[in-house]
């Protein structure tokens, strides 16, 4: 909480990839409801059990994934005059991108799968990292 208020405080001075830190709320749940499709559950109980069972997996992946393009599209467009700023958000992007492989690795490897507090903490984990990225891309502008 106190490094997301410092993350804010810096756009504040320096709003300039507000959109890539705002892009990143929405970009964290896609990636996160992804997972839950995408993985296999570690229990057979709990909310995300309930929601990966409930669903078309297949269908929901791919309009997931679609929306995450066109969510990186949208911030890139949104900073395509300011240099600095499409540096910033695809190095953020990467580094995003890299985290779900690396938590997706973890939940298989470590807890047999996914549950919505593992989801959860990546999505909590990924707005930090948006909001990280949109501060200290904005002190390069």
């Amino acid at each position: 909480m106190l490094a997301e208020t410092a993350c804010f405080a810096q756009l504040y001075q320096k709003p300039a990839l507000l959109p890539f830190a705002l892009t990143g709320f929405a970009l964290s749940r896609a990636l996160g409801g992804r997972e839950i499709v995408a993985l296999p559950c570690a229990k057979e109980s709990g909310l995300a059990h309930l929601f990966a069972e409930g669903s078309d997996k297949k269908a929901v992946a791919a309009t997931l994934l679609l929306e995450t393009a066109v969510l990186f599209a949208a911030a890139v467009l949104w900073l395509r005059a300011s240099p600095g700023g499409v540096g910033a958000v695809c190095v953020g992007a990467l580094v995003l991108l890299a985290g779900y492989w690396l938590h997706g690795r973890l939940c298989r490897d470590v807890f047999g799968g996914i549950t919505g507090d593992l989801a959860g903490f990546f999505i909590s984990l990924a707005e930090l990292f948006c909001l990280f990225f949109a501060a200290v891309g904005g002190l390069s502008l």
